[in-house]
């Protein structure tokens, strides 16, 4: 991933967070690397720079469901072990993901999610706008070992 690329994308999440009331925005990336995913979080507490975060293969990983279903993803939480990217149960209580389909519509890239600390519910305003964000990101573009790495994750699924 480039700096320019991270750079761009960063600031279209930053831009995106007031507008989802959100504490987080995560967007979650298969790597080529076995059992892992790049994670660019954007929000208060989270680092600057994109994180190899391991997922799980219990199957717990809200990120890894979306990446999996390319579907949208809802939660919410008490005391599961559910997590995504960065964040574990305990950090969140509200969940809400949706898949980054590739411009041309060969397959799910990533997935996108907002994250709150505080439970709410997401409204169809809150998902359209995770939607089209999801959109400008892809157009926006995401690295190119991105559809080698989810095209594998879809195959492993067969």
């Amino acid at each position: 991933m480039n700096g320019k690329t991270l750079t761009s994308l960063a600031a279209l999440m930053e831009n995106s967070l007031a507008d989802l009331q959100a504490d987080c925005i995560a967007l979650a990336i298969p790597s080529p690397f076995p059992g892992c995913v790049f994670v660019l979080a954007r929000g208060q507490s989270f680092p600057d720079a994109p994180e190899l975060v391991p997922v799980s293969t219990t199957g717990n990983s809200l990120c890894q469901k979306v990446l999996q279903s390319g579907e949208d993803v809802q939660a919410h939480f008490g005391s599961t072990a559910a997590r995504c990217g960065l964040m574990a149960a305990e950090e969140l209580s509200s969940y809400c993901g949706t898949p980054v389909f590739a411009p041309d519509g060969s397959g799910t890239l990533a997935s996108l999610s907002a994250m709150t600390r505080m439970s709410r519910i997401w409204s169809r305003g809150d998902r359209d706008r995770l939607h089209g964000l999801a959109a400008e990101i892809a157009r926006h573009g995401i690295p190119i070992w991105a559809g080698t790495a989810a095209q594998k994750l879809g195959d492993a699924r067969r």
